[in-house]
């Protein structure tokens, strides 16, 4: 039996924990491609889901809130990319 889909917390759960398992899809697009032709699910993919260790996260179709809350735990786990902001 497959493992459920991980909720967007669990995804923070693992950043909180200094984890590099969450990786954000480019776009919606993307995700969902992702989703159906790599992984050969059907329909639509849920805002996060797991494949080999890590988590896909898609931050398009997250609350605002949550993309805050995205963003402030990547800062932590990857400044270099922040630089400037």
């Amino acid at each position: 039996m497959q493992a459920p889909s991980p909720t967007v917390g669990e995804a923070f759960a693992e950043m909180r924990k200094g984890n590099r398992l969450v990786v954000q899809s480019a776009s919606h697009d993307f995700h969902r491609r992702f989703w159906q032709q790599y992984l050969g699910k059907t329909g639509t993919p849920p805002v996060a889901f797991r494949y080999g260790r890590g988590i896909r996260i898609d931050i398009e179709k997250m609350s605002a809130a949550e993309k805050q809350t995205f963003i402030k735990l990547d800062k932590v786990l990857n400044p270099g990319l922040y630089k400037g902001t």
